[in-house]
């Protein structure tokens, strides 16, 4: 009987324990404070007014524009998956805002131990996991996803984006690939993560071939996407707003010789989505 292997296994499953309640504790004070607030801005069009959540679900409501039928007229974005996120909300809470809320913190929480369970993998250091884990769910950029209810699916988005991170990297082609195409069902962020995989195969040597099979599964996922998304709205793909898109930077070594590279080219993706979207 290994003793002392039983005894570094109980260890390293107590310190996972503690990170993972301190990421649910001090996530949920941060934020515990809007769940008691009313409708904001969009949620009244999205979600108060909206008669659409009284109405049988058709499949034609996941193959058109998002606005459709929430709100009657085009909003040029494509997300079936939000809609299926708010049709679950709704059957749950009816349209009662704290348990919007309560759902979407709890998606973001749940996001925060994916991000945890992926850099530790991919770092193999459980410290820098979840210190960079703790400073997600704490970050003040996602108030607004948990003020405004209608922001869910970006919490959702989150969470599913780790999840496809972290099978990846764990050699389930499968599931980082079912989890990649629900991202991009929620937002057209998610398209980040064929190119987060490919970052990993030039800085992960050790793993690289098995980094490159995820990097082409996903970006398979992202190309079948944009095509089913051409033919509802159109090719442009958003600009992202979810703050997640800046942390694969938090969780690749800061020594990386790539990581520079990755940096510059992250702040001017934004410089120029920022002066479009200033330009409209």
């Amino acid at each position: 009987m290994d003793v002392n292997g039983d005894a570094g296994a109980h260890r390293l499953k107590s310190a996972t324990s503690v990170w993972l309640a301190a990421i649910a504790v001090l996530g949920t004070l941060a934020f515990h404070g809007y769940l008691r607030a009313d409708w904001l801005y969009d949620d009244h069009v999205l979600i108060v007014e909206s008669s659409w959540y009284e109405r049988p679900l058709a499949f034609g409501d996941l193959t058109s524009d998002l606005g459709k039928p929430l709100t009657g007229r085009k909003i040029g974005y494509w997300r079936p998956g939000e809609l299926l996120l708010f049709r679950a909300a709704h059957a749950v809470f009816a349209k009662d805002p704290f348990g919007w809320r309560a759902l979407t913190l709890s998606l973001h929480l749940a996001a925060a131990f994916a991000l945890f369970f992926w850099a530790r993998r991919i770092l193999g250091d459980e410290r820098s996991a979840g210190l960079a884990a703790l400073l997600f769910a704490v970050h003040p950029a996602h108030g607004e996803i948990i003020a405004v209810a209608n922001q869910m699916n970006s919490a959702a988005e989150g969470l599913l984006v780790f999840l496809a991170l972290y099978f990846f990297t764990r050699g389930s082609l499968t599931a980082g690939a079912g989890a990649c195409a629900a991202a991009v069902a929620l937002r057209e962020s998610g398209v980040m993560i064929p190119f987060a995989m490919f970052w990993l195969a030039l800085t992960d040597k050790g793993r690289r071939s098995e980094h490159r099979r995820a990097a082409v599964a996903s970006f398979a996922v992202v190309i079948c996407y944009l095509a089913a998304r051409t033919a509802v709205v159109g090719l442009s793909v958003q600009s992202a707003s979810s703050p997640i898109l800046c942390l694969p930077a938090l969780a690749f070594p800061s020594r990386s010789r790539h990581a520079p590279l990755f940096c510059r080219c992250r702040l001017f993706y934004r410089s120029v989505t920022d002066r479009r979207t200033a330009g409209r």
